[in-house]
């Protein structure tokens, strides 16, 4: 959801051009393919590592946002 409101900013990396090969477990592997033109998120990495806090302090700040008021129009 992040990504549908905020886009990739320093949240996420993405890769293109491939696409997942399910098999009949549910499992996957990703292929990368220039011919097919599936798309995953990756989370940037800070020192190496996913950016899970401050994704994490991201969507916190946002989920205690009070909702706004609608906006009278005359």
């Amino acid at each position: 959801m992040l990504y549908a409101v905020r886009g990739l900013r320093d949240y996420w990396d993405i890769e293109t051009k491939g696409g997942m090969d399910i098999r009949p477990d549910s499992t996957f592997d990703w292929r990368s393919d220039q011919n097919r033109n599936q798309s995953y998120l990756l989370k940037k990495r800070i020192g190496g590592k996913p950016n899970d806090r401050v994704i994490e302090s991201v969507l916190n700040a946002l989920l205690i946002q009070c909702p706004r008021l609608p906006t009278v129009q005359p």
